[in-house]
């Protein structure tokens, strides 16, 4: 086999084994960071009843 030949393919092989190793630590962290839960304060939502703001409502709706 020509030495060019074979240094392109153990660049390529490389490369490969580059980008095996980065899907597999993006699917570690995926998995480890998908179930989380951030127990943040909810703001306080109040709901209007003035009927300005109701018309303006079904108008945008």
């Amino acid at each position: 086999m020509r030495p060019q030949l074979k240094k392109a393919l153990l660049a390529l092989g490389g490369l490969l084994a580059l980008m095996v190793v980065a899907v597999s630590a993006l699917g570690v962290h995926v998995a480890r960071s998908w179930d989380r839960v951030y127990d943040l304060p909810l703001p306080a939502v109040t709901v209007s009843n003035e009927p300005n703001v109701v018309a303006r409502g079904e108008y945008l709706v």
